[in-house]
């Protein structure tokens, strides 16, 4: 798997989470989250965190697409606790993977992702719902795939 690919997803998830928000607060939300990856990104993570880094991105992208689906809009408190939480895995993945410069990415990734999932909605109600249900069915499925025992034949292990 590429190891940024997490982290784009987490993007993608809250990009699809603040859509339905009022415009002052998309865009303070994500300020908050490109600001909260720029810092974590070039903090020290020990390399012992990496597998707990990427199943947190799975559990923020679970989270993320959770709101979707909730009835009311997200509040201005849960939307900065998503920021700041999706910011820092998707930062701390960046870090992990010495990408520094893929944090500009996720901010493009995440606005993108935001104002086609508010002009889809327009259309298509049901469209970032169904986006949404995607995302977790393969945050779900990769959480559990890292939690599983290894298997011979699961990882290259015929090159030890």
């Amino acid at each position: 798997m590429n190891s940024m690919l997490p982290a784009v997803l987490v993007a993608a998830a809250f990009g699809i989470a603040i859509a339905n928000v009022r415009s002052e607060w998309l865009w303070s939300s994500i300020v908050v989250f490109v600001a909260s990856a720029a810092i974590v990104a070039f903090a020290p993570i020990p390399a012992v965190w990496n597998e707990r880094t990427y199943l947190a991105c799975w559990i923020v992208i679970v989270a993320c697409s959770a709101g979707v689906h909730l009835p009311n809009a997200l509040r201005a408190r849960v939307m900065v606790v998503l920021a700041v939480v999706a910011g820092a895995t998707g930062g701390a993945v960046a870090g992990a993977a010495n990408a520094h410069a893929i944090v500009a990415s996720l901010s493009l990734i995440a606005t993108t992702t935001s104002l086609a999932s508010r002009a889809a909605a327009q259309r298509v109600p049901l469209a970032p719902k169904v986006v949404s249900s995607w995302l977790i069915a393969v945050a779900l499925l990769a959480a559990t795939l890292q939690m599983l025992p290894v298997t011979p034949g699961y990882l290259p292990d015929h090159l030890e």
